[in-house]
């Protein structure tokens, strides 16, 4: 990984030079290593750089261990946080080898709620083995999450890349540029849609119920 100082020379450098006040963390897992997450947060810190940065593509929310480094994360500009549920349902989540830890996930939604970073969770409609019984505790897992405070939901429909884990168990489409993230080619195709909508619109309906303003 690069060091803490690289990255914000970098950010510095955009900064003074084409005034770019507003950066995007693109990585896997920015915040896996703590030490390191909050070693950009000091160098930020102390370079007083009159900028924001938001972690737009999602991290792994449970490698966050600790209140404090959200809280130094706010300090140093930090001002839009994404991750990935993708289900509510730990029982699909362990079948794709994704495991997630919802009741934590509520926990650090709470803190940035308080913190006012915005928060955005993402959901995976229509993976393999996926049963009605898992929809519904998505559905529940997103109201939970308007109750802890999150701002927005993403909801995005399954489409297998090719060589994936799953990518055998789907047929239908006769061309590679067809698995896109509206995949009409396959035959469940409108009852996942349906069910996407359903996300949404439970979203909208807990927000303007919970939280109107």
């Amino acid at each position: 990984g690069r060091t803490a100082g690289n990255v914000v020379d970098e950010m510095e450098y955009f900064f003074r030079k084409m005034a770019v006040t507003d950066f995007h963390f693109s990585d896997l897992d920015p915040t896996v290593n703590d030490k390191r997450t909050r070693a950009i947060c000091q160098e930020l810190i102390r370079r007083k750089l009159p900028i924001t940065w938001k972690i737009a593509q999602g991290t792994k929310i449970e490698t966050i261990k600790s209140i404090e480094t959200l809280r130094l994360m706010k300090q140093a500009g930090c001002a839009y946080f994404s991750f990935s549920p993708e289900s509510g349902s730990p029982e699909l989540m362990k079948k794709l080898n994704k495991p997630f830890d919802h009741d934590y996930g509520l926990k650090i939604v709470r803190e940035l709620n308080n913190l006012k970073i915005y928060t955005q969770a993402c959901f995976i409609a229509g993976c393999p083995g996926e049963t009605p019984d898992d929809r519904e505790q998505s559905v529940n897992y997103v109201k939970k999450l308007v109750l802890a405070g999150v701002d927005e939901i993403a909801v995005f429909i399954y489409s297998p890349l090719p060589g994936s884990y799953f990518s055998d168990q789907f047929k239908g489409f006769t061309h590679y540029s067809e698995l896109t993230r509206s995949p009409t080619w396959r035959s469940d195709y409108k009852s996942i849609k349906a069910y996407r909508r359903r996300m949404y619109l439970v979203f909208l309906a807990s927000k303007l119920r919970h939280h109107p303003s």
